[in-house]
């Protein structure tokens, strides 16, 4: 998919390669730094940083972050990431992330654009998430969960 350093624009989702950076011990990858712009957070800075796991052979429900925009990472494992970019069904695409190759993939999903996360393999994945809105107790993001297409094309 994108590990050969390409840019993969889908009008609202964009994957874009950062390079792995070799150590003594193992590697690291730059996924955010606020004066790059090859790895821009366009409007807003980062305002939360987490790290989240899908089991192996395991999906997360779908959601749709109405204000939030996403970004992805998966740094150990694989997965693949199911986008819908309109209103008809046959519009979702996938991008996989992995962390083979000389690069690592961040996806970037705009907010109001639903996605899920799917991990087909055998090994759990370790997945690193950036938005540019934190989680907080007393603000809502307004976002929606779905546990299948069909019920999200029913719903929106």
């Amino acid at each position: 998919m994108n590990s050969h350093g390409e840019t993969l624009i889908t009008s609202k989702a964009e994957v874009k390669s950062v390079e792995k950076i070799c150590t003594d011990t193992g590697w690291m990858a730059p996924v955010y730094r606020d004066w790059d712009d090859s790895i821009e957070c366009p409007n807003r800075s980062v305002r939360m940083i987490y790290i989240t796991t899908v089991a192996a052979k395991s999906k997360k429900d779908i959601i749709l972050h109405k204000r939030r925009n996403t970004r992805l990472s998966c740094v150990s494992g694989a997965i693949s990431v199911e986008i819908s970019l309109g209103k008809e069904k046959p519009d979702i695409t996938r991008h996989l992330l992995d962390v083979n190759g000389s690069s690592l993939d961040v996806l970037h999903v705009d907010a109001g654009i639903p996605f899920r996360i799917v991990n087909e393999y055998s090994q759990d994945a370790t997945i690193l998430s950036f938005p540019d809105l934190s989680w907080h107790p007393d603000v809502l993001d307004e976002s929606s969960k779905f546990s299948s297409w069909n019920e999200f094309y029913e719903r929106i």
